[in-house]
């Protein structure tokens, strides 16, 4: 959070959007937002983004990453994941598909892989030019594509069982960096506010 009040701080504090200006966008800040303030419990699901080429999938996680957010992007490395590090706030797993039969072909990842990093275990990783990477920490990851994963679409299927699917469907004209930055910043004020009070309600019956 500090990171985000320092990028605003330098944007002026921009307004925010409103969740009807960013429509499904807006629910894909308050899922990152709820995943950076709490601690995420293992198997938590990680968030799915697809729709077509100019739904700002892309964007929307660059902007992200221009506000301050410290983001791994897998892309289409064949086991490959150098320079990924316990360091970073999110993972980026982008141009995902499955096609089914090719889902390992293509990817290049061991699908049991892909599973046990989803599901927010402990995994070693390889790196073509460095030393294999032992992830530890169970991060958020959001995943892309063009098209639902066919995976995905099999309600009882490993991978529909650990993602959240979100359809990227509207263009917003002004989407700028400061002020998803404001946005996201104030979805996790609120998370944090809303899980304080929860609390404090809980323990005082006074307060009921």
């Amino acid at each position: 959070m500090e990171i985000l009040i320092k990028f605003l701080d330098k944007k002026g504090w921009p307004q925010e959007y409103l969740p009807e200006q960013l429509k499904e966008k807006y629910l894909a800040l308050d899922w990152i937002a709820v995943n950076l303030v709490f601690e995420r419990r293992l198997k938590t699901r990680q968030l799915f983004i697809y729709g077509r080429p100019n739904a700002q999938k892309s964007l929307f996680i660059s902007l992200l990453k221009e506000a301050g957010l410290r983001i791994y992007s897998v892309g289409h490395r064949k086991n490959d994941f150098s320079g990924a590090n316990d360091f970073y706030d999110i993972w980026a797993i982008d141009e995902f598909t499955d096609d089914s039969e090719k889902y390992e072909s293509e990817q290049g990842r061991n699908p049991n892989t892909l599973l046990v990093l989803l599901d927010g275990q402990e995994a070693r990783l390889d790196a073509k030019y460095e030393r294999r990477l032992i992830k530890k920490d169970n991060l958020p990851i959001v995943m892309i594509g063009n098209k639902l994963a066919h995976q995905v679409r099999k309600a009882e299927s490993p991978l529909a069982k650990r993602v959240i699917p979100l359809r990227f469907q509207t263009q917003v004209s002004d989407l700028d960096s400061g002020r998803i930055a404001a946005t996201l910043y104030r979805a996790m004020c609120l998370r944090a506010a809303y899980y304080y009070y929860a609390e404090v309600e809980k323990a005082d019956p006074v307060l009921r």
